[in-house]
């Protein structure tokens, strides 16, 4: 992630830091990140903190289901699928 120093802002980390993306979505939304909130990268390019590349999650458990869900879904109907054609030999 690209970091910024900002000493005062109350995500800053012990050295001043702060995550770009986040004040990236702070001055689209007009107020703080506030935590449990997450800011997801669409092209996964953590330092490509264009607006347009950044999208804000309620929390990490809908980040988790929008980016994973479909795949883990996928999965399970595989193993399910497998397991049903093996059931019939």
């Amino acid at each position: 992630y690209r970091m910024i120093r900002r000493p005062e802002h109350p995500r800053a980390r012990a050295n001043g830091y702060v995550a770009e993306h986040l004040l990236v979505m702070e001055a689209m939304i007009g107020r703080p990140v506030m935590l449990p909130e997450e800011v997801h990268h669409l092209n996964g390019d953590r330092a490509d903190n264009r607006p347009e590349n950044l999208k804000l999650y309620p929390n990490h458990m809908a980040h988790w289901m929008t980016e994973h869900f479909e795949t883990v879904q996928a999965a399970r109907d595989a193993a399910a699928s497998t397991r049903s054609s093996g059931d019939s030999l």
